[in-house]
């Protein structure tokens, strides 16, 4: 089925939420966009190739004869929103991986069965962390929502789902942290292993974020935005997230 395909009437997220600054998504969440999901690299030439929607979510027969018996890894994440600020990462050893080729089945979150994409902790006396970088025009200060369905795979592990950590910025805007800690300037405790939609609504001082639409800390979320911002790490890729899932990011102007 061609990319963007959807086989449905009813309105799809960004239809009745439309504005979105950059928006990911392995499902299709635009009845405008007609563009694919994701280009996957597999792992036994390489070569990567786009892989759409069937139906209005992930094309996981175009995905699985793809990368058949070899992993599969994500090197670009499309943008939906039409503003083209796609995720990309070059570097081969810092892709998430989205397809498992010794079990010949796509990677999918544990609690839901959706498909996801995985971000581990790098080996041991290496940096190469998996995440994404947000591209330029992305980055901005002043009032917004964001959003990201996530799952943090056990509930001692960190889950960066968006850092600005520089060494000269030490702001930490959205982390999970171990011992189901969340920074945003204070601290708040959640107890979730499961996929979840975590959504901040940055507001300055008057700041809150949810889960599961459960207000879980509020405060100042700090004004430092337009430095670099990394979906899956901090600090360059040099600290990344131990273990989790991504399905869906999406930031909205408000």
């Amino acid at each position: 089925m061609a990319a963007g395909s959807v086989m449905q009437s009813e309105a799809l997220l960004l239809d009745t939420y439309p504005n979105a600054r950059y928006a990911h998504s392995l499902r299709l969440i635009n009845t405008s966009y007609t563009g694919d999901a994701v280009s996957v690299r597999r792992s036994s030439d390489n070569a990567d190739t786009a892989i759409g929607f069937d139906g209005g979510v992930l094309d996981l027969s175009a995905l699985s004869a793809w990368c058949g018996s070899n992993d599969g890894f994500v090197a670009r994440w499309y943008d939906q929103s039409g503003n083209d600020r796609h995720l990309d990462q070059t570097t081969a050893a810092r892709q998430p991986k989205i397809y498992d080729g010794s079990s010949a089945a796509v990677i999918s979150d544990p609690s839901n069965n959706k498909p996801a994409m995985r971000v581990e902790k790098a080996d041991a006396g290496t940096s190469e962390h998996k995440y994404w970088t947000l591209p330029s025009g992305s980055r901005r200060n002043g009032d917004r929502m964001f959003t990201a369905v996530v799952n943090k795979a056990t509930t001692s592990t960190h889950l960066f789902i968006l850092d600005t950590y520089m060494t000269t910025d030490t702001t930490e805007l959205i982390r999970m942290y171990g011992g189901n800690g969340w920074v945003l300037s204070s601290t708040g405790i959640i107890s979730v292993d499961e996929a979840f939609l975590v959504t901040v609504d940055f507001r300055g001082t008057d700041s809150t974020l949810r889960v599961n639409a459960t207000e879980v800390v509020s405060g100042n979320s700090g004004t430092t935005f337009t430095n670099v911002a990394e979906i899956g790490a901090r600090n360059g890729g040099n600290e990344g997230s131990k273990d989790g899932y991504f399905q869906e990011v999406i930031d909205w102007d408000s």
